[in-house]
C-alpha cells in the first residue's frame, strides 16, 4: 500500500496563450482557497490542526444513556447526559463543577469537573478529600462510598462496595465492608501490579470476580533479577535509577496468583510449571468458583490453559494446550457466553491469524467462530439475547477497521458499519446501540450512534477538515503489485 499525493489538474493540449491564462487562473483560485502554508511550528505543536472529537464520550450502565463533556466559549465545562429514545425526545441532563461542589460538604476539595466513572445510570464516582463519592444526577446529592488515601492506582469493585489500591509496598482496600491488605518491605517484591514486562496482553495486576466477592492479584518476586541503571540525562546533573530486567539467559522473576475473598482468606494458586514461567490472561468463571489461567513456558513455545479452584487454589485440569515451534502469545482472557455459562470464547493465532474459538467448559473445542486471511482486533460484547458477538476486524480491508456481528450458533458473520475508514466502536450494555467514531482519508472525524443493523440513530458530531485552508496535496490510497 502507498499514499499518493496529487493536485486535481487535467491535462490537455492548448495554444500557449490560453495555457498561460489557465495557469494564472488556477493559481489564483488555489491561492485564494488554500493560501496557508504549514510551518515547522505547526508540525511540532499543531494540536489545533487535529480533528476534535467529543470529550469523554461513553455509555452509562444500563445502555439507555450516554454522556460526554462539553466546553462552552468561556471555557466552562459541563457533563452532558442524553437518553437514547426511539422518538429522539429522551431526557437531557447537564452537570457542572458547581453542581458537584454543592453536592457534599467536602465539595470545595473538588477543583475541576471530575471524570464521570459511572456506577449505574444515576450515579458516577469521584474523589474528594481522601474519599470516593457517588454523585446522583437526579437528586444532585453525593454519598460517601469509602475512604482512601489514593485517587490513582485504584481498581473499584464491580458492585461499588469496595476497592483495591496499589500502594508503594503492596495493596490495600475494602471488600464487603472489611479492610484488607497485602504488603511487603522486601526489595524485589511487587504486589498487585502488571507483571512480565506487560507482555501477553497484561495491563493490570488486580482482577475482581464477576460479583465482587473476591479479588485475584499478581504477586511477583524479582529479587533474583539483575538490576540495571537508567540514566536521566535531562536532569542537571544527570540522575540514575535502577530497574530489574530479565535478559535472555539470565534469571527471570517468579510470579504467583493470590486471592482474597469476602471472609478475609488469602489463597495462593498452586500453579503448574517452573517458577519462571509466565501467568497471563486470567479470568473468572461466571459463578466465581474457578479461575482460568494461561501458563506459558519461558521459551514461549508452549501454553497450557489451566483451571483452578478459587476457594482452595488447587489445580483442577488443563483444558487445552497450544504449541508452536516459534512462539505462542495468548493476549486475551476467556469470555464466557452470556447465553450459556458453560461455554467460552478464546482468542488464538494458531492458524496464523488472530481468530475466535468457541470452547466448552471442559476444554473441548466446539467450533472455530471466525476464519480467513484477516484478524479480529477487538471484542465489544454480546447482543441482548446473547446469541451474537460484536467484534472489530480487518476482514474488509487491512487498512480499515469495521464492526461485525457473529452468530455464536452458526458462526455466520455480518458487517455492520458501511462507511469506508477506521471505526472505533463502543457498545451499550444490551448490545442494541453503538457509538461509532470513524475517520478516513476523506473524512476527518464523525461521531454517531448506530443500531445493531447499522442504521443511523443520531449523528453526534462531524468535524470540519482543520487543514482545508492549507496549501497541501490530497492523499490517495493505492496498491503496488509485487512480482
Amino acid at each position: 500500500m502507498f499514499l499518493k499525493a496529487y493536485a486535481d489538474v487535467k491535462y490537455t493540449y492548448l495554444p500557449m496563450r490560453k495555457f498561460l491564462i489557465l495557469i494564472v487562473a488556477f493559481v489564483s483560485i488555489t491561492a485564494f482557497a488554500q493560501d496557508k502554508e504549514l510551518t515547522i511550528k505547526d508540525a511540532i505543536t499543531g494540536y489545533h490542526l487535529y480533528p476534535r472529537g467529543l470529550s469523554q464520550l461513553q455509555w452509562l450502565p444500563g445502555g439507555t444513556f450516554f454522556s460526554h463533556v462539553t466546553t462552552n466559549d468561556s471555557g466552562v465545562q459541563s457533563l452532558d447526559i442524553y437518553e437514547i429514545e426511539k422518538t429522539h425526545n429522551g431526557r437531557n441532563i447537564s452537570v457542572t463543577l458547581e453542581d458537584v461542589k454543592n453536592s457534599t460538604a467536602d465539595g470545595n476539595y473538588v477543583k475541576r469537573l471530575p471524570y464521570a466513572d459511572w456506577i449505574n445510570k444515576n450515579e458516577f464516582r469521584f474523589f474528594a478529600n481522601k474519599a470516593f463519592w457517588a454523585y446522583n444526577i437526579d437528586s444532585k446529592k453525593s454519598r460517601k462510598l469509602y475512604n482512601s488515601e489514593n485517587s490513582s492506582g485504584v481498581d473499584h469493585n464491580p458492585t461499588a462496595d469496595g476497592f483495591v489500591a496499589v500502594v508503594d509496598n503492596g495493596i490495600e482496600g475494602v471488600l464487603k465492608g472489611k479492610e484488607f491488605s497485602d504488603k511487603s518491605d522486601v526489595d524485589g517484591i511487587v504486589i498487585g501490579q502488571s507483571v512480565h514486562r506487560n507482555e501477553f496482553g497484561i495491563t493490570n495486576g488486580t482482577f475482581w470476580s464477576p460479583k465482587g466477592n473476591a479479588l485475584a492479584y499478581y504477586y511477583m518476586d524479582e529479587s533474583m533479577v539483575t538490576k540495571y541503571p537508567m540514566y536521566q540525562l535531562a536532569d542537571t546533573p544527570a540522575t540514575m535509577s535502577e530497574i530489574r530486567y530479565p535478559t535472555a539467559g539470565g534469571k527471570s522473576h517468579h510470579v504467583k496468583v493470590k486471592i482474597i475473598d469476602a471472609e478475609g482468606n488469602n489463597i495462593k494458586l498452586k500453579t503448574k510449571g517452573t517458577d519462571d514461567h509466565y501467568l497471563t490472561n486470567l479470568s473468572w468463571s461466571p459463578d466465581e468458583t474457578y479461575i482460568l489461567l494461561a501458563e506459558v513456558n519461558r521459551e514461549q513455545n508452549h501454553m497450557w490453559f489451566n483451571k483452578y479452584d478459587a476457594k482452595t487454589g488447587a489445580f483442577v485440569a488443563t483444558l487445552f494446550e497450544e504449541t508452536n515451534n516459534k512462539y505462542v502469545e495468548p493476549e486475551h482472557p476467556a469470555v464466557f457466553l452470556k447465553s450459556d455459562p458453560n461455554k467460552f470464547v478464546w482468542w488464538s493465532e494458531r492458524d496464523g491469524y488472530n481468530h475466535l474459538y468457541l470452547y466448552n467448559a471442559d476444554g473441548s473445542l466446539d467450533k472455530q467462530l471466525t476464519k480467513g486471511d484477516y484478524v479480529i482486533t477487538q471484542y465489544h460484547g454480546f447482543s441482548g439475547n446473547g446469541e451474537n458477538i460484536f467484534v472489530t476486524s480487518t476482514k474488509e480491508n487491512a487498512l480499515e477497521r469495521h464492526l461485525y456481528c457473529i452468530n455464536v450458533k452458526s458462526g455466520k458473520t455480518k458487517k455492520i458499519t458501511d462507511k469506508s475508514g477506521y471505526h472505533s466502536i463502543s457498545v451499550n450494555e444490551n448490545g442494541a446501540y453503538f457509538i461509532d467514531n470513524y475517520s478516513s482519508v476523506n473524512t476527518p472525524y464523525i461521531s454517531q450512534i448506530i443500531d445493531e443493523k447499522g442504521n443511523l440513530y443520531e449523528r453526534l458530531k462531524e468535524t470540519e477538515n482543520p487543514l482545508k485552508d492549507y496549501a497541501i496535496s490530497r492523499p490517495e490510497v493505492g496498491q503496488i503489485t509485487g512480482k
